[in-house]
Order: C-alpha cells, then structure tokens, then sequence
C-alpha cells in the first residue's frame, strides 16, 4: 500500500516541477509568443511614397524644406500617440492613478 502513496508523491512532484518550470520561464513563453506573432506580421503597414510637389514645391522646397518639416511633425505626432494610447491602456488596467 505504501507504493500507491509513493506513486502518488512521484506523479505530484512530477507536476509540481512541471508547474514551477512554466513558472519560472514565463517572461521567455511570453517572448516566444510575441516574436511569433511578429514573425506573422508584415514589417510595416504604411507605404511612404515621395509626394510630387511640382515646380512651385520644388522652388518652396529650395528655401523651406517642407518635406522634412513634414517627416518630423508625423515623427513626433506618432511618438506622442503612442504614449498617449499606452497610458489611456495602463489606466484602462490600474496600473497609473
């Protein structure tokens, strides 16, 4: 009869390890997951294509580089979304007061 109680032991250690294991390794799963799942994205969903400013663009554009003033403003509109959205998520979750 006790090999029935020993059996018991082993099987529940067994799980146990197994359970700590999982435990243990979670942030490397989560790692795996998200690299998974950005493997399945594609690199980039916006296609950037160079606008044809014309004569007049290109004369403006001589003086006023516009078409960098533009890259930056959507550099910095995109920065300032992003944490915007993250903190709009993190109260979402109580995370920040």
């Amino acid at each position: 009869m006790s090999w029935i109680m020993d059996f018991l032991d082993w099987i529940w250690c067994i799980l146990k390890s197994f359970f700590y294991f999982i435990i243990e390794n979670i942030a490397e799963i989560f790692d795996l997951i998200a690299t998974f799942i950005l493997m399945i994205l594609p690199n980039t969903p916006f296609e950037f294509e160079r606008i044809n400013w014309g004569i007049f663009g290109d004369i403006i554009g001589f003086f006023i580089p516009v078409a960098t003033l533009i890259t930056h403003f959507l550099g910095i509109l995109t920065a300032i979304s992003i944490y915007y959205g993250v903190r709009y998520l993190l109260r979402l979750i109580k995370q920040v007061q």
